[in-house]
């Protein structure tokens, strides 16, 4: 799987996990909002930094494959540049891997929240008007 790939990997997998944010009037629930605005932060907190996109070694080395150095390379240059150090062990597959999702996540999440929300409002607007007392075709 090449960088690319993993890169849309991660962003197909964002995109299944949305809907589990959201509300069903098509907002997203309060605790991702701050005020009418979602909030990324917390979403991306949520997301990626709750839970392990991969667990186990073996599944992580399979998973980083051909790539693993240039992984290693964007998880080094992103901690250097966000805290000063690296902070990942980089001798641990799963941790690379993880790390690498966060990254990806952050980066990603703006655009896929923008069009996930934009695909949930053209379905709300798509669906034609439902009178309440109209069973089944039938007025009462």
């Amino acid at each position: 799987m090449s960088i690319d790939d993993k890169r849309t990997e991660l962003q197909s997998w964002t995109v299944e996990c949305l809907p589990y944010y959201t509300r069903d009037d098509g907002k997203f629930q309060p605790d991702f909002m701050d005020g009418d605005e979602v909030d990324m932060q917390a979403l991306h907190h949520e997301i990626w930094n709750t839970d392990y996109y991969v667990i186990g070694r073996h599944k992580a080395q399979k998973w980083l494959g051909e790539d693993t150095f240039t992984v290693i390379d964007i998880v080094k240059q992103y901690e250097e540049d966000m805290f000063g150090l690296v902070t990942t062990d980089l001798s641990e597959p799963e941790h690379i891997v993880n790390m690498y999702a966060y990254i990806v996540g952050e980066e990603i999440l703006p655009e896929l929240v923008d069009k996930y929300l934009s695909l949930l409002q053209l379905k709300k607007e798509s669906q034609p008007y439902k009178d309440p007392y109209d069973l089944h075709g039938w007025k009462v």
